[in-house]
């Protein structure tokens, strides 16, 4: 995971954040609903993805619901795990096509096979705290946008869960550049989290270099 992070940096184009913002952003913003749930595969659509019964936990964005429902997507769920979907309303070319459409689930995946957000739930308020900032960044300016995102994802970056820590690093390091450099109380936030023994030995190299970075 961490290799495929390096392939994937680029430096982030002043003026132009929220088309640089990593992975987990992108879900957010163009998600319906999301969801804390257990999934349990139940066959595949006419499409050929999969479907599943999502057993939701906590609702994170979206219509609130304690009861479980179906769901097809695209990336593979390992059944029983706890983790985070990223749901948009399926559309009629998606139910079926001609005639009569076949009976579908109301909701999709928007998640790519092999992407997967893990979700113990000491996590939830940190996927919270990075829903609720990245709904709101779309609607700010760059310079609001970035230091709310900043808040959130800083924070992140101590997740039990690898998969938030590798897409909160890929976000943060996307709403750094010449422009943008992270402010004192940032890096001074920053500094914490990544001298800290127990974070990731392999990320604290692509975050380290930004510490010490000063406005221009």
């Amino acid at each position: 995971m961490i290799a495929a992070l390096l392939a994937v940096l680029s430096p982030a184009a002043p003026g132009h954040m929220r088309a640089q913002v990593g992975s987990l952003v992108d879900l957010v913003q163009r998600s319906e609903r999301i969801l804390v749930g257990r999934p349990q595969p139940t066959g595949r659509a006419e499409s050929g993805d999969s479907k599943y019964t999502v057993r939701v936990d906590v609702t994170l964005l979206g219509e609130a619901s304690s009861e479980s429902f179906e769901i097809v997507s695209r990336a593979s769920f390992e059944p029983g795990v706890r983790q985070v979907f990223f749901l948009a309303r399926t559309s009629p070319t998606l139910a079926g096509g001609g005639g009569t459409p076949a009976p579908q689930p109301r909701w999709h995946s928007l998640q790519k096979p092999g992407s997967v957000y893990p979700a113990a739930t000491p996590d939830d308020g940190a996927y919270r705290a990075v829903v609720q900032a990245a709904r709101a960044a779309a609607d700010q300016p760059d310079d609001k946008a970035i230091a709310a995102l900043r808040a959130a994802l800083i924070p992140a970056l101590q997740a039990k869960a690898e998969s938030l820590r590798y897409h909160a690093t890929l976000d943060l390091l996307a709403t750094i550049h010449r422009e943008h450099p992270l402010t004192p109380e940032e890096r001074e936030r920053l500094a914490t989290v990544v001298h800290a023994p127990a974070f990731d030995a392999q990320l604290r190299p692509l975050l380290e270099p930004h510490l010490a970075a000063r406005p221009r």
